[in-house]
């Protein structure tokens, strides 16, 4: 490789890098507070109601061991009870399957797992199911998260569904999973393709409150490697189906969080509806948002605003921003 290129890569590195941080901070901000994108403040996204969960017991009891030429392989016979609504009994949601243990050269050890068997029964006797597992898409299981598996209600209709992960994600973030929710009508659960195809390309957390299910996913300008942030999109379950509400794009311009030292940073904002197949854009806006909380109330404080958003123009009312900066903020297009 040309000396001379080296410098120029290692830039473009820490810009990418930098762009990833700046774009994990917007999604969480989003997650978590809204800023005016009709995301519920404080609704609680990705926790289940408590009352939908009368009883929990975990033992993950691993059966028998074995270790070849670097390699140890576990089996793990892994037992989580949860009682899915308060007129069922409580259900014993088993997994079966092997962990491989395997030592790097470098000397680090770790698990590579599959799952062969996962059944549902209730205590009483009076319900049994065998859920059949792909072997391809079942090498998430090892000893973190509860083994993939997690509970919450995805349709809301009051009654636990199971969310079990496939295998480890990509750069996008995103978290493929298996979902099985449960249906009164048929009396057991059925797997729902539609959540496991979002869950593809991005990761998923519900917001109770609205009763909605988000979906995150990195995304990239293409004219400028540094500009990234997240795209969220909104879902309601109605008619058996997930059907798609609202999609909220956010551009950060990662210069601005490091010349602040992580205290702000600026993002293009595109809010968009959908019109029968198509999407119509119903916002397009610069933002400026705050990885210090204190800092933005000083802001608030100096601008008399202490709610809505802050945009840039604010920004150089008082003085924040050079006036210039419009013209040079190459977020907005």
């Amino acid at each position: 490789m040309n000396k001379k290129l080296k410098p120029a890569v290692l830039i473009i590195s820490i810009v990418i890098i930098a762009a990833g941080i700046v774009a994990f901070f917007a999604v969480n901000v989003f997650a978590k507070k809204g800023f005016n994108i009709e995301t519920s403040s404080g609704a609680g996204v990705g926790i289940a109601p408590e009352t939908t969960i009368a009883s929990v017991t975990e033992s993950p009891v691993p059966v028998e061991t074995a270790d070849t030429d670097n390699v140890t392989i576990t089996l793990v016979d892994y037992i989580v009870t949860r009682r899915i609504n308060s007129e069922m009994p409580d259900f014993d949601f088993r997994i079966k399957g092997s962990i491989h243990y395997v030592t790097d050269i470098f000397g680090n050890e770790r698990g590579i797992g599959s799952i062969y068997e996962f059944t549902i029964s209730s205590r009483d006797g009076s319900f049994f199911q065998e859920i059949p597992i792909s072997v391809e898409k079942s090498d998430y299981f090892y000893e973190r998260e509860m083994y993939g598996l997690s509970f919450d209600d995805w349709n809301f209709d009051g009654c636990l569904d199971v969310r079990l992960r496939c295998y480890m994600g990509g750069s996008m973030g995103n978290e493929p999973a298996y979902y099985w929710l449960w249906d009164n009508e048929a009396g057991k659960y059925i797997e729902n393709k539609q959540l496991e195809d979002i869950s593809e390309y991005s990761w998923m957390r519900i917001d109770y409150e609205m009763e909605r299910v988000l979906s995150f996913m990195k995304v990239y300008r293409i004219e400028s490697v540094a500009s990234s942030g997240a795209k969220i999109s909104y879902y309601e379950y109605t008619a058996g189906m997930y059907r798609p509400v609202k999609r909220v794009t956010n551009y950060t311009d990662p210069t601005t969080w490091s010349q602040s030292s992580g205290k702000l940073w600026v993002s293009n904002i595109i809010i968009e509806e959908p019109d029968g197949v198509d999407w119509t854009v119903a916002e397009d806006f610069v933002a400026v948002f705050f990885g210090d909380t204190e800092y933005e109330g000083e802001i608030r404080e100096i601008l008399g605003k202490p709610n809505g958003n802050i945009t840039v123009e604010d920004m150089i009312s008082i003085g924040i921003f050079d006036e210039d900066f419009r013209d040079t903020n190459y977020v907005k297009n």
